[in-house]
């Protein structure tokens, strides 16, 4: 079985984690990390990121379309230019239990990440069940 987990992500070198969320009205996830906090590897995070809840299915039309009706999405649209120079983006990670694995992206959807002005990223993972 394939499983999807989607997340939207703000990436900032000026902004701090409660800069973002003051702007948009939200917190981070417990994912999310401010530029200079310390990594699991001893090394610092050289840009704050601001995560939302991971969102976890089956589906990969379903997680696609909840997360672009997630709250944040509208806000984000609305008062973007208030948090300047940004990299906002949808992460999309697949897990899968074979070697290969293609899927595919509706394009409706595509068109309204794009839209909304995001970036898309996907990693893919082989797992066992």
């Amino acid at each position: 079985m394939t499983n999807y987990e989607i997340t939207l992500e703000i990436e900032s070198q000026t902004l701090s984690l409660s800069q973002i969320a003051a702007v948009l009205g939200a917190d981070g996830s417990e994912f999310s990390h401010n530029k200079g906090d310390r990594r699991m590897s001893k090394s610092s995070w050289d840009e704050t990121t601001w995560k939302t809840v991971p969102i976890q299915d089956t589906d990969i039309e379903s997680v696609l379309t909840q997360l672009l009706h997630h709250p944040v999405i509208a806000t984000l649209q609305n008062k973007r230019a208030a948090l300047g120079d940004i990299c906002a983006f949808v992460n999309l990670a697949v897990f899968h239990q074979s070697y290969t694995y293609s899927f595919s992206i509706p394009q409706t959807l595509l068109s309204r990440i794009g839209e909304i002005g995001l970036d898309l990223s996907v990693s893919c993972y082989p797992c066992e069940e």
